[in-house]
């Protein structure tokens, strides 16, 4: 079984659980992508060879009232100034209804390109900006657009590149199946350079932003990273049934069939891969209880405005003393030690596969 939408909802359903943070920011990521996706195309605004990509909340499913609108333009064809010239006009379509700029930084409002997400991974030319890009796309990406033949392209090519070029990947029989390293290993290292540039950001901005920063890296950040692993972990895990079939012959076949089993989780919120692994390996009810009842407690203080006002004001040095920032701590803490249980003390492969791949 491969991640669907629904999974956070069945699992809701199934533990007897109520978390309305969760539902009510699920329903306006919905309601927003698709104005997006009828604004961006009533204008034709995105050329054939590109796609328009949103990321950050609204492609997690956990848009609140501040929520920003992070996107890019994905361009992947022949190199043309036009490409240019059309993020702008998203640029100004956004703008002119009323949605937010992305935040600072310059990650998002233009374009990306897929020559370089697929080619320059790891080395000097792999920049901070190339990374998050690439890793984001791969975890937290959606197209508002119907029939979004370009990002999905992208991405089967960035998922075979992951696999073609993790060496021995696909020499061992056909039926056992491997976790793609290769891939592991860069999604953790992005959720480091996360984590280093968190500090980074604190010294540069002065604490500006400091404690609602602190509080998404604690939740969502680390939430993307889980998904991730969960990810690579479910190919030796979980693997398709597929690659038992007579058809799965040489490595070109291996990588392809394995390169669509990863698609279906880049095509799923990171909640939704979490849910899945909850599901699948037979998480207890404490333990979702654990990872889900914080993050809609998490997503119900970004909902609130004066409590996330609140937080992007708080300086490091009043951290300590401030009640809602001590609650946040409480929530960052209980969502670690779901996870935790999720990921080393639900199922026994599960809990190698974490210590042997996702530790060592």
């Amino acid at each position: 079984m491969r991640p669907q939408a629904g999974s956070v909802v069945a699992l809701e359903e199934a533990r007897g659980a109520s978390w309305r943070a969760l539902g009510d920011a699920r329903r306006s990521a919905a309601e927003r992508r698709e104005a997006l996706g009828q604004l961006v195309l009533g204008e034709r605004a995105v050329p054939e060879d590109t796609a328009f990509v949103v990321f950050g909340s609204l492609a997690r499913e956990e848009v609140t009232p501040d929520s920003d609108v992070d996107w890019a333009l994905l361009v992947d064809g022949l190199a043309d100034d036009g490409h240019s010239a059309a993020a702008h006009r998203v640029r100004a379509l956004l703008r002119e209804h009323g949605h937010k700029d992305p935040g600072p930084g310059g990650l998002f409002g233009g374009l990306a390109i897929s020559h370089e997400l697929v080619h320059r991974i790891g080395g000097d030319s792999d920049s901070n900006r190339n990374i998050t890009q690439r890793i984001l796309l791969l975890l937290e990406s959606r197209s508002p657009v119907p029939k979004d033949v370009v990002r999905t392209r992208v991405l089967r090519v960035l998922l075979k590149r992951y696999l073609v070029d993790d060496f021995g990947y696909a020499m061992p029989p056909k039926s056992a199946a491997r976790v793609p390293r290769f891939l592991l290993n860069d999604i953790v290292r992005y959720w480091r350079t996360m984590a280093v540039d968190f500090a980074v950001k604190r010294r540069d901005r002065d604490g500006a932003g400091w404690g609602l920063r602190n509080f998404k890296l604690r939740m969502s950040r680390k939430l993307i990273f889980a998904a991730g692993l969960a990810a690579c972990l479910s190919c030796k895990l979980r693997p398709p049934a597929s690659l038992a079939l007579p058809e799965a012959e040489t490595e070109e076949d291996y990588a392809t069939i394995m390169a669509e089993h990863l698609l279906s989780f880049a095509d799923s919120t990171p909640l939704e891969t979490v849910a899945w692994a909850s599901l699948e390996f037979g998480a207890r009810p404490h333990v979702v209880a654990d990872i889900f009842e914080p993050y809609d407690a998490f997503l119900g203080v970004l909902r609130n405005p004066e409590e996330r006002s609140r937080l992007d004001r708080l300086h490091p040095e009043e951290a300590l003393r401030d009640p809602l920032f001590k609650r946040t701590r409480e929530i960052g803490n209980r969502f670690q030690d779901g996870l935790s249980a999720l990921f080393f003390a639900t199922d026994s492969e599960l809990t190698e596969a974490t210590q042997r791949f996702g530790v060592f």
